[in-house]
């Protein structure tokens, strides 16, 4: 439980909003809103196909002017034609409409879907997708058969073919049956708006804009994770009271902090963090210490006794030493929003059970973390191999592109 920050800050003179989660003693979901990026993941645009690529079984779209994303045909095997057509073909100067699905990183493209997905506080209502689906944390199958009970004779596509379908999301289990399902009606209802209005707009039309990223962190949150939504600037206080009142969020309210000698970043130290979320070595109470270097190909993590060896018995600081790196990685993950193979060379131990203990660790460590994180191996020299889904850029590649887009 803690309080949730947003506060707009000033980085290598940009104007940027700051969003974090803060428990008393430091900041986790840290995440940036630039407020001049207008192509953002989850906008649904009328797309125009610039063209067609064979080789690699894909168009290349531009959904924004000037702006062009990549749209696989063997992903999208059902595209929503905006101009009358005789065929399911997708052609060069087609208009189709498409979501921003992964944001373009470095120099790879935006990745574009036909299968259009609105979010919710409960569920997420997939067009395209048909179905229903649940969060991952959501294993009991008493629970599973009873949405799947009350959905079964509503619109949704399970067996019957419909173009509709749903993931129950994890905050579902906190509420009443039937506020999910009122929930998911309503997205239905926008999501029809969505597909009547995108006929008569034409090429490069906004069609719909989803809600910045702290709103839906705040949006995400599952019930009792936060007591209060703390902001200093009177616009993001308005902007949050009507997303709260839209979404029925009541279990917190916002409040308007004003302290003109104690700003809200100074108070919660944001330059702080954002500067040690920067900084590759992570300093560790025993005096050991991390070395976490990004890659393109992977997140290298290095565990480094430093000052840390004491004690007669070696193996069994060792061993402590490596928990608390363990403890201390696993929240690096989160804060940095680190992903995809991360492999982590922990500090060399003889002794196989207590191999075995720190495996033990790693596991109930990364249980924790919202974004699925999977424990895949140790392997023979002793590295410890994990994969972390990516949602969305890491917070050092967020900065960089705020600072690219300054210039």
């Amino acid at each position: 439980m803690g309080k949730f920050i947003v506060t707009n800050y000033r980085y290598e003179n940009t104007n940027i909003i700051f969003y974090g989660l803060h428990d008393g003693k430091r900041f986790y979901n840290i995440g940036f809103e630039d407020k001049r990026e207008s192509v953002k993941i989850g906008n649904v645009y009328v797309g125009l196909v610039k063209d067609i690529v064979g080789n690699i079984n894909a168009a290349f779209v531009e959904f924004s002017n000037g702006v062009t994303g990549y749209y696989s045909l063997d992903d999208n095997k059902h595209t929503i034609f905006l101009n009358k057509k005789n065929t399911d073909k997708v052609c060069q100067g087609d208009l189709i409409l498409v979501q921003v699905m992964k944001e373009a990183i470095k120099t790879k493209f935006c990745v574009l879907t036909s299968k259009i997905s609105l979010g919710g506080v409960y569920a997420v209502l997939n067009y395209g997708k048909s179905g229903i689906g649940f969060s991952n944390k959501i294993q009991s199958s008493e629970i599973r058969n009873e949405f799947k009970r009350a959905l079964k004779d509503c619109f949704l596509g399970d067996e019957s073919g419909t173009d509709y379908g749903v993931v129950i999301r994890t905050n579902a289990v906190h509420v009443q049956v039937q506020t999910v399902l009122d929930e998911v009606i309503s997205l239905k209802e926008k999501m029809d708006k969505i597909l009547e209005s995108a006929k008569y707009l034409t090429k490069f039309s906004l069609v719909y804009r989803e809600p910045a990223d702290y709103l839906k962190q705040i949006r995400g949150f599952y019930d009792g994770e936060i007591t209060e939504i703390v902001t200093d600037s009177e616009d993001l206080y308005q902007e949050i009271c009507a997303f709260e009142t839209e979404n029925m969020l009541s279990d917190y309210q916002a409040t308007l902090y004003r302290d003109d000698l104690l700003p809200l970043y100074k108070l919660y130290n944001v330059e702080g963090t954002i500067a040690d979320i920067l900084n590759k070595k992570v300093w560790l109470k025993s005096g050991a210490y991390l070395i976490i270097e990004q890659t393109e190909a992977m997140v290298v993590i290095d565990v480094n006794t430093g000052k840390g060896i004491k004690g007669k018995n070696m193996q069994s600081h060792l061993l402590q030493v490596n928990i608390e790196a363990a403890k201390e990685i696993a929240y690096q993950l989160q804060v940095r929003n680190l992903s995809g193979i991360i492999m982590i060379d922990f500090i060399n131990m003889t002794e196989q059970k207590n191999k075995d203990i720190l495996i033990s660790e790693i596991k109930k460590e990364i249980l924790k973390d919202k974004i699925k994180t999977d424990f895949v191996e140790m392997t023979k020299l002793d590295l410890v191999e994990l994969t972390r889904k990516k949602t969305e850029s890491s917070i050092v590649e967020q900065l960089d592109r705020i600072v690219k887009n300054s210039i």
